[in-house]
């Protein structure tokens, strides 16, 4: 079964550092496409930036993007998962916690982070692999050797 490491092969790192501005954390997630991004002091782990934070700590609240610091609104309580774990663990986990990215260490080192479509997209490669598997074993025809009948 897949685990988390698995899925983060060759995918880099995307991470911002505390002191950026949300403004230059929401072109970052803009940039690449990405609905979090787990924020650095160092290399040391101290939040994310979501689409929500931006949306419910800056817009609704008034501040402005260009002079608030992401530190500033960050979420801090977080959900991480051990880049051993299978991702129907992670699955679970991040339905107990009602979350739809989650960041992945191992040890102490944040190595990537995976969201709910991630890990769906897994499960769903994994079941099309049972499929094939049944429907060639079903359909496959016996060799019949001469002097068998």
């Amino acid at each position: 079964m897949k685990t988390l490491k698995d899925i983060l092969v060759n995918r880099p790192l995307l991470a911002i550092q505390k002191d950026f501005t949300v403004r230059q954390a929401s072109e970052y997630m803009t940039k690449n496409k990405i609905g979090l991004v787990p924020i650095l002091d160092g290399d040391k782990l101290v939040g994310v930036f979501s689409e929500r934070d931006l949306m419910q700590r800056v817009v609704a609240a008034g501040k402005d993007p260009d002079k608030t610091k992401v530190e500033e609104v960050m979420t801090v309580d977080l959900v991480v998962s051990e880049e051993n774990e299978t991702y129907l663990e992670c699955l679970a986990k991040m339905k107990t916690a009602n979350i739809r990215h989650i960041l992945v260490k191992s040890g102490d080192k944040l190595i990537g982070v995976v969201s709910m479509r991630d890990l769906l997209q897994a499960d769903l490669n994994l079941k099309d692999e049972t499929i094939e598997v049944l429907y060639n074993y079903i359909n496959s025809k016996p060799i019949i050797k001469q002097g068998e009948i």
